[in-house]
């Protein structure tokens, strides 16, 4: 295979940072050399090859370059295990030799839903530090050399309006598109009719929050979601696996090539169980008598995320993620050939408590949110809380703010109180939240220096000081979006973080107080770090998730489901970074990106018999503020008595289904929504049939009528349904 890589200087943007110049790339498909102390320099993209191969090996065929204008200062890579400064390396800074030199052949293995995608470790810049000469590869022609291997894990079969998502996200991993036909395993598509048939989405929870997830799964069903329930016990006493989260991690695997693509884990950490993953090579798990708490070992769902990989000979026999067995999973080298970071199921999570309640508080805040939220007029307000007094902190802001598109306005909370802070997001109803300051897992602070306690923000209630109970926002919930560090660190109560200094992890870590300590307030969802993190990093993660979800010029709705985002989000940063930035919320969660239009929908007929085979036709109109018009492409379900049916509407606003046959007496929901539009239902009775016959209601025509005409001109025509008066024309 030939790799031809054409660039020219306007391909990328050049900034500065802390005295230093920064590269960046025009988009998010360029990643960086991320050696700390070393030049942070771009490499190439990544590319899709015959799924039965790998790369045997590369070569560098050909290499023009130019000479970049100016005298450069290139950025030092920082360490993203380590929040300290990482100076410049003084072997390469006070030398004029080119770095990193030569382009080498070295490649990144990686696959996604079963799709093998090769990354080459192709230098696409070259840097002569002492003289600050920038050169541009401005063509390089690279030969793959592949051998046979066994394919990866692949999905065998999906929903075609899930399909659509996989399909979406392999265009943009993959920097040859037209490849895809040829070398991707499109599983086969089948349709919904039932619901027995595979689960897109499943909620793995405990059996004393069995209904919370009911309520939500009821949900998830009418948006064309089929959603299954299972109880983590069932799990854990009946798969095979060398702990509880092997276990988990073996049945989504398991249901991943059935079709599964969604799962949201609701309940506590001690019941549900997470994975710590690890970058550095040790010799065994966590030692559970002493301090496992490391700032090595991070809780990461990607684990659970990241089910097939190309697997390399040595590990094909061993557990994925664990490739030398020792239990330590994630191991940058021990562990290599046995996981990767592309997610082919879309994972996120909710750390209720059983007692009190807190899986029935964010149930009903994500309900408000997805169905009918209370600050639909200010949904595209961002307030972005910032330390502007830190130079990281601000610098990051600026750079994100241009990633918030139209019709997106921004409330700039600068360096602010944290009673100022709490008052804005009390009175100023928004979307987003957005935290770009320093943090603990119990506090944030919306100042670092000067210290002062009136800058510091509590996740539970404090006498002394301003904390996240004291919000008010009922009914206007958010999403939260944080780069500060250790605001989601969510282990086990009393956990210490080993310092400097030494940190406890709480009960109720700040991601906990956003999300569902507290009834009828904060957000529905959260992003941030559970260890300490580099703003640079977590916010580089962010801006790829808006531009993901919202510099989208085709609309393909599928890039607003949150669990979607955050996986495209993760393969654009350092692999130790995505292991310590979490999602917690629902993978479902579709992002509102503009005010809410309202809609309404029709069934026709309205009632039908058990067992007989009736045609449907939904039609789903919207208001445009003046009129109701047809809504096109809005998703249409027939959810209840047996009935589980997926439709589009067309541009007149209709879907018909055929052959609906309910196999019980009770309601059809038909239910429409799409993205930026509120849902709207029709009901549809089904009857019992007498005698063999249908009810004398369901045997009604809906639509029959009988028009007489009437001989005087004042009276005007009688209309008749059936022979019984229904409105007098005159």
């Amino acid at each position: 295979m030939i790799i031809r890589v054409s660039l020219r200087a306007s391909d990328f943007r050049f900034d500065t940072l802390n005295g230093y110049d920064f590269i960046k790339s025009s988009d998010n498909r360029v990643a960086y050399a991320s050696d700390p102390g070393k030049p942070m320099l771009p490499v190439s993209s990544t590319y899709i090859i015959p799924y039965w191969k790998t790369v045997s090996y590369a070569e560098v065929v050909k290499k023009d370059s130019v000479l970049v204008p100016g005298l450069w200062k290139i950025y030092p890579a920082q360490s993203s295990a380590d929040t300290s400064w990482v100076p410049p390396d003084s072997a390469v800074y006070y030398s004029d030799s080119l770095y990193p030199g030569i382009p080498t052949g070295k490649i990144d293995m990686g696959s996604f839903d079963g799709a093998v995608l090769a990354r080459p470790q192709l230098n696409i810049f070259q840097y002569r530090p002492l003289s600050g000469k920038l050169f541009l590869y401005t063509d390089i022609i690279l030969k793959l050399v592949f051998k046979d291997s066994d394919p990866p894990i692949n999905a065998k079969q999906r929903y075609a309006h899930v399909q659509e998502i996989y399909d979406d996200m392999l265009r943009e991993f993959g920097e040859n598109d037209e490849a895809i036909g040829a070398w991707y395993r499109r599983p086969a598509i089948i349709e919904p009719g039932s619901k027995t048939m595979p689960a897109v989405f499943a909620i793995i929870t405990t059996a004393n929050q069995m209904d919370e997830a009911g309520q939500y799964a009821d949900w998830t069903d009418r948006r064309g979601f089929p959603t299954i329930i299972v109880d983590v016990a069932t799990i854990t006493s009946s798969y095979p696996g060398r702990n509880p989260a092997e276990k988990v991690f073996n049945w989504i695997q398991e249901r991943y090539q059935l079709g599964l693509s969604f799962v949201l884990f609701l309940g506590h950490e001690t019941e549900v169980p997470y994975r710590y993953l690890i970058y550095a090579d040790v010799d065994g798990p966590p030692d559970p008598l002493g301090d496992p708490y490391t700032a090595a070992w991070k809780p990461s769902d990607l684990y659970f995320a990241s089910v097939s990989c190309v697997r390399t000979p040595e590990c094909q026999s061993m557990p994925y993620w664990d490739c030398d067995g020792d239990e330590a999973y994630g191991e940058a080298n021990d562990d290599a050939g046995s996981w990767d970071h592309y997610s082919e199921v879309f994972v996120g999570r909710v750390l209720a408590l059983n007692d009190p309640n807190e899986a029935q508080r964010w149930v009903d805040k994500v309900l408000n949110y997805e169905q009918n939220p209370g600050n639909a007029a200010s949904i595209t307000v961002v307030n972005f809380v910032v330390d502007t007094n830190d130079i990281a902190c601000r610098y990051q802001y600026y750079e994100t703010l241009e990633h918030y598109y139209p019709p997106f306005t921004i409330n700039h909370l600068k360096s602010q109180t944290a009673a100022q802070v709490r008052d804005a997001l009390n009175n100023q109803a928004c979307g987003w939240v957005n935290i770009y300051t320093h943090g603990a897992p119990s506090y944030f602070q919306t100042r670092a220096n000067p210290p002062d306690p009136a800058y510091y923000f509590y996740s539970t209630y404090t006498p002394f000081g301003v904390d996240l109970t004291e919000l008010t926002n009922q009914n206007k919930y958010f999403l939260v979006y944080s780069v500060g560090c250790l605001m989601s660190a969510y282990d086990e109560d009393s956990a210490v973080l080993e310092g400097p200094p030494p940190t406890p992890i709480p009960d109720t870590c700040v991601a906990e107080g956003f999300m569902e300590a507290y009834t009828s307030k904060g957000g529905i969802a959260f992003w941030g770090n559970t260890r300490w993190e580099l703003q640079a990093f977590a916010a580089i993660k962010h801006r790829a998730l808006l531009d993901f979800m919202f510099n989208n010029p085709i609309g393909t709705p599928n890039r607003y489901l949150l669990g979607v985002a955050e996986a495209y989000s993760q393969t654009v940063v350092d692999k130790d970074m995505a292991r310590r930035h979490i999602f917690l919320g629902s993978p479902l969660t579709d992002a509102w990106s503009d005010v809410p239009k309202g809609t309404r929908t029709f069934a026709s007929p309205n009632s039908i018999v058990k067992d007989a085979p009736t045609d449907i036709t939904v039609t789903v109109r919207y208001w445009t503020g003046s009129s109701w018009a047809n809504l096109s492409g809005a998703t249409v379900t027939l959810y209840g008595c047996g009935v589980y049916l997926i439709g589009s509407t067309g541009a007149n606003g209709q879907f018909l289904f055929e052959n609906v046959e309910a196999t019980s007496t009770g309601y059809i929901y038909a239910t429409a929504t799409k993205h930026n539009y509120r849902f709207s239902q029709a009901t549809i009775t089904v009857t019992e049939s007498k005698g063999g016959l249908a009810s004398e209601d369901a045997l009604l025509p809906q639509d029959l009528f009988i028009t007489i005409t009437s001989g005087n001109p004042v009276k005007g025509n009688l209309k008749l349904l059936l022979g019984i008066p229904l409105k007098d024309e005159g």
